[in-house]
């Protein structure tokens, strides 16, 4: 049976891994064999963080003036006409559908399937993004692909190179990433933003 009921999270911890997720999309696809890159730690509190592609600042906003974002630290955020903005929101295993673009963390089992401990449901324009399957910290694996068929609390996926069967572990976390805008980041919103040269290059919100 589906596992229908949402799931809480450490909030700052999940908006710095969906930053590194989207920044990581802006890259080349990465194979099978990369390190882990969709994942990289994720930030333990508001603050900054270098990465090798620019600056990862999460926080809390307390105000937002003609493009500029004040957070409650006083670090100040500036957004670009093309910033990448993304909310993200609980969703539960009934949304794992076929043709779904997704990120599964996941460990693999003796029988050679995945038991995924968390799915990250991508926005449609989010496909595509860090396609591939590769190492994490802690002896995960992050797959980013196509489901292809879903059967009970398994699921099939496919991505560049190969396939894999997918189970979905009893406390699996899943979450969705819908497409949002500068007129929803306001006073009091979390949010994590991958920063380059001063610029928001990627903001998700929660």
């Amino acid at each position: 049976m589906w596992i229908n009921r949402a799931r809480q999270f450490p909030s700052v911890a999940v908006l710095a891994m969906v930053a590194a997720l989207i920044m990581t999309g802006c890259a080349r696809p990465a194979a099978a064999v990369q390190p882990s890159v969709p994942t990289a730690e994720p930030t333990r509190g508001p603050g900054a963080q270098p990465t090798s592609s620019g600056e990862r600042i999460s926080g809390t906003v307390q105000t937002v003036d003609s493009g500029k974002i004040t957070l409650t630290d006083g670090k100040t955020l500036t957004l670009a006409p093309d910033t990448q903005i993304i909310r993200i929101q609980l969703a539960t295993s009934a949304d794992l559908q076929p043709g779904g673009y997704v990120a599964i963390t996941a460990s693999r089992q003796p029988d050679n399937t995945l038991l995924a401990s968390a799915v990250n449901i991508f926005a449609e324009s989010q496909r595509g993004l860090g396609a591939g399957q590769r190492p994490m910290t802690g002896g995960n694996l992050m797959t980013n692909a196509t489901i292809v068929k879903v059967d009970g609390d398994t699921f099939t996926a496919t991505f560049p190179g190969g396939d894999d069967t997918v189970k979905l572990a009893p406390d699996v976390k899943v979450m969705k990433f819908v497409p949002a805008g500068p007129q929803d980041i306001v006073s009091g919103t979390m949010l994590s933003a991958l920063v380059t040269n001063g610029v928001v290059k990627s903001l998700s919100l929660q």
